[in-house]
C-alpha cells in the first residue's frame, strides 16, 4: 500500500500494567467547595521542569512496583521522537506499600486497596481482607503532636 500512514514506535516504559493521561481526563466543574483544589503549576529550578498547565498535562503509570509520572506529556513525546536524539526524561517516581488503582490529581492523592490473607484458627478456610488506602497520608493534627 504506496503512500500509506507510517508509525515510528518507541518504547517509553516496561512492565505497565496500567496508565492513565491526565489531558484525557473530564474536568471537574470549579465550585466553591473546590475552587482552592487546581493542581498547581511546577516551579524547579531547571526550566526543562516548569510548566504552566501544572500536572493536568501528565502520564502516569504503574509498573508494579512504583507509580511513575511524567510531569510534562509534551516533552515526553518530543524526546520519544525518532527525529529527535534526546533521551526520555525520568519519570517521577512514587512508592506506596499498596496497591494504586486510581490517581485523583486535583485532590493530590492515590487511591488504591491493601489486601490481606486471614487465616483463622476456628474455621477451615483463609479470606481475602480488603482496605482502601490513599497516600499521601493525613498529616497528624497540630494538637495530635501537642498530646505526645
Amino acid at each position: 500500500m504506496d503512500g500509506g500512514l507510517k508509525y515510528d514506535m518507541r518504547v517509553i516504559a516496561n512492565n505497565v500494567e496500567y496508565f492513565d493521561l491526565m489531558r484525557d481526563q473530564v474536568p471537574v466543574p470549579c465550585t466553591p467547595e473546590n475552587s482552592h483544589s487546581e493542581s498547581p503549576s511546577l516551579e524547579g529550578p531547571e526550566e526543562g521542569f516548569r510548566t504552566d498547565r501544572g500536572l493536568k498535562d501528565s502520564l502516569w503509570f504503574f509498573d508494579g512496583n512504583n507509580v511513575q509520572c511524567w510531569i510534562d506529556v509534551e516533552d515526553l513525546i518530543q524526546s520519544a521522537s525518532t527525529e529527535n536524539d534526546r533521551d526520555l526524561p525520568n519519570p517521577v517516581s512514587i512508592s506506596t506499600d499498596f496497591y494504586p488503582s486510581s490517581i485523583i490529581l486535583d485532590k493530590g492523592i492515590l487511591l488504591g486497596i491493601d489486601a490481606d490473607l486471614v487465616q483463622r484458627r476456628d474455621v477451615q478456610f483463609a479470606f481475602f481482607r480488603y482496605a482502601i488506602r490513599v497516600w499521601p497520608r493525613r498529616p497528624p493534627k497540630p494538637e495530635d503532636l501537642a498530646n505526645t
